[in-house]
């Protein structure tokens, strides 16, 4: 069978790289899991947050583990690593903000599961002049009092849309993240400037992304090495920083779990590779976070 093959190629510099963002994810796997049992002891966040932020926080560490196989080898598919870093990033940010606004947010995150669950069981379509039902084997009881009140919370009202998950913009989420760890504030902040709008352009397949990518913006850079290097940094440093801000804030609220400070570490001896200007100012942030 035929496929599409693209050249591929890595370097010294990336194959550093891809070692600490690896270790990286792999420390942040760890801690999560360790943080589901001693979170279930601590008096500083309820089981819902435990349960909910550490689900947010696997995500994040799959979507990372498929960030790797992209920029691991660099080519012309590691670009689709930054919607994926994007996805990170709302995933850690999301995990984060739960642990930081208390129990009611994470009850919003499961009734909101519930409710997408109920209102896509049952799937319209119309092809050409036929319509239909497309029903899930799996149903969920209207009368379920947990239905009703996943109802009651993001049922759409007077024909507006479905409510989101959670009302807060991500600057907001950010802002009351700050409240517990100005650390995680500032690195979430970081990544929201870095990678944010340029992921937006590539997961659309603009063509300002395409003339980015390829190097017709900027002459003075090889489209066939700098750009992928570049690429492959964003979505490193993306795991990096939202890693970073995930240790700050769970070690925030359990300060037993000593995973944190591995996964802290980790990411300092990244920045200190890769963006050493930085490091400065985050170790004297250290002595106030």
């Amino acid at each position: 069978m035929r496929k599409v093959t693209f050249e591929a190629f890595s370097n010294e510099t990336n194959d550093t790289r891809n070692e600490y963002r690896d270790s990286i994810i792999w420390l942040l796997n760890r801690m999560n899991v360790k943080f589901m049992l001693l979170g279930k002891k601590s008096d500083n966040v309820t089981n819902d947050q435990v349960r909910v932020s550490t689900a947010l926080v696997l995500s994040s560490c799959t979507t990372g583990a498929n960030i790797s196989k992209l920029v691991e080898q660099l080519s012309i598919c590691s670009k689709d690593s930054l919607p994926l870093a994007r996805t990170f990033y709302e995933s850690s940010l999301q995990a984060c903000f739960v642990l930081a606004d208390g129990d009611e947010s994470a009850q919003r995150a499961e009734y909101y599961s519930v409710y997408k669950a109920f209102v896509s069981q049952t799937e319209h379509f119309k092809l050409g002049r036929t319509v239909g039902l497309i029903q899930n084997s799996t149903r969920l009881d209207r009368n379920n009092p947990t239905v009703k009140r996943a109802i009651e919370l993001f049922a759409p009202k007077s024909g507006n849309r479905a409510r989101p998950c959670f009302d807060a913009s991500r600057d907001e989420m950010i802002r009351r993240i700050k409240n517990i760890s100005p650390h995680a504030a500032i690195c979430f902040q970081g990544v929201e400037g870095m990678n944010f709008d340029f992921a937006s352009e590539v997961s659309h397949g603009s063509y300002h992304a395409y003339k980015l990518l390829s190097g017709h913006l900027d002459t003075s850079v090889d489209a066939s090495d700098g750009i992928l290097q570049e690429v492959a940094f964003r979505a490193t440093a993306t795991v990096a920083s939202c890693s970073d801000a995930i240790a700050r804030t769970m070690l925030t609220v359990s300060k037993e779990l000593d995973e944190a400070k591995h996964v802290i570490e980790a990411c300092n001896l990244f920045y200190a590779e890769e963006v050493p200007e930085m490091t400065h100012d985050l170790q004297k942030l250290n002595t106030s976070d």
